[in-house]
């Protein structure tokens, strides 16, 4: 029997400001269902990957089926899109926790293991939100920061005015009127990007940003900077728009691209990978690319789990399509985006149903 859970305790899981909200106000279902979990691991997966963007569902309900452009609400998105793209990652390697659990005796690892990649995809995307704005917005990385804050403001101002909440523009127009009297210099920044400026050249953006938002699978499965490259061109080939973007089909300028602009680095699995991968036979598009890829990747790091190398190749497809899905956090900012996100409400049946195996490469902390 789990020990009783208290809406303190429920607080204490929470690592963030807006996820401490989320705690405070959930309703008495998420405490129970949440106290049925018997480790820490597992309670603050179940708050944190489930709960909080099952209940950004209910708070923003029809908003947040149609943003409408509402950057100032990242946050409410970001969680959402963290979740979803967790979730397919995980029943990549057959795990659906809205069939089933893990057995007991490694429940508590893998949320924890599982968690990070949550932390890791909304990392991503804040990475992605950042480097939007300040390509838009040069001002916004301005070395003071009261200019800096001040551009922010006008730039959200600009785009979104439904972005911000009522009394917090009502403040800033406020203030800025009221600085503007005496020549003030944030006020100068916040009408100059309110008003709108001429925003620099920025050549393919959606290629950029997409790169930050898929790099957690990169960094995780040792996927090097030819295979991204072919990723790349498997989404946006058949783009007019894109012919002339050598990152599609040049692996070198593709990483020069990734580490001086994007500060996208392998991670220390991709860089022991060395040599020419096998040439393919005739094939197109990534339906080899599991299998490929698997092979190399498990040379340099084994499982210690017999069934993930019998898994490996289908999990490696799945993740490969997975990435070739993603679309830029901004696409759903202004509604073009095409990306399913799938979303897993908290499960009231938990088991100790055997599932697949877990995770590539992933070792249980000895006990």
């Amino acid at each position: 029997m789990s020990a009783k859970l208290t809406r303190e305790d429920l607080i204490s899981l929470a690592c963030d400001g807006q996820e401490i909200i989320i705690a405070r106000n959930v309703p008495h279902a998420a405490i129970k269902h949440i106290s049925l979990f018997p480790t820490h691991e597992e309670r603050q997966f179940a708050l944190r990957c489930f709960w909080v963007p099952y209940e950004m569902v209910g708070i923003c309900q029809k908003q947040f089926l149609s943003p409408k452009g509402r950057a100032g609400k990242i946050w409410q998105f970001a969680v959402l899109i963290a979740h979803g793209r967790m979730l397919r990652e995980m029943c990549a390697w057959g795990h659906d926790p809205r069939v089933s659990w893990w057995i007991n005796a490694t429940a508590a690892d893998a949320c924890k293991w599982w968690m990070g990649r949550y932390d890791s995809y909304l990392s991503a995307i804040d990475a992605s939100f950042h480097h939007w704005m300040k390509r838009k917005c040069p001002d916004c990385c301005h070395e003071q920061p009261e200019l800096a804050a001040a551009s922010r403001y006008g730039f959200i101002q600009r785009i979104d005015v439904e972005g911000l909440p009522a009394n917090c523009v009502s403040g800033v127009l406020t203030r800025m009127k009221e600085q503007e009297k005496h020549g003030s210099r944030e006020s100068e920044f916040f009408y100059k990007n309110a008003k709108g400026i001429v925003e620099p050249r920025w050549d393919y953006p959606d290629i950029d940003l997409w790169l930050i938002e898929i790099w957690p699978l990169v960094e995780q499965y040792g996927w090097t900077y030819k295979e991204v490259c072919e990723l790349a061109f498997h989404k946006f080939g058949g783009d007019n728009t894109m012919v002339n973007a050598s990152v599609l089909n040049n692996s070198k300028a593709l990483k020069e691209r990734c580490q001086k602009e994007l500060g996208l680095c392998l991670s220390p699995l991709a860089q022991q990978r060395k040599g020419r991968p096998k040439k393919c036979d005739d094939v197109t598009g990534i339906a080899w690319f599991g299998g490929k890829v698997y092979e190399k990747v498990a040379e340099r790091a084994k499982s210690p789990d017999p069934k993930v190398g019998s898994h490996g190749p289908a999990a490696f497809q799945k993740l490969a399509e997975m990435a070739v899905n993603i679309e830029p956090f901004t696409r759903l900012l202004d509604k073009s985006s095409k990306e399913k996100l799938p979303v897993a409400c908290p499960n009231l049946k938990i088991g100790d149903k055997k599932t697949a195996s877990p995770p590539p490469f992933f070792v249980a902390p000895s006990s």
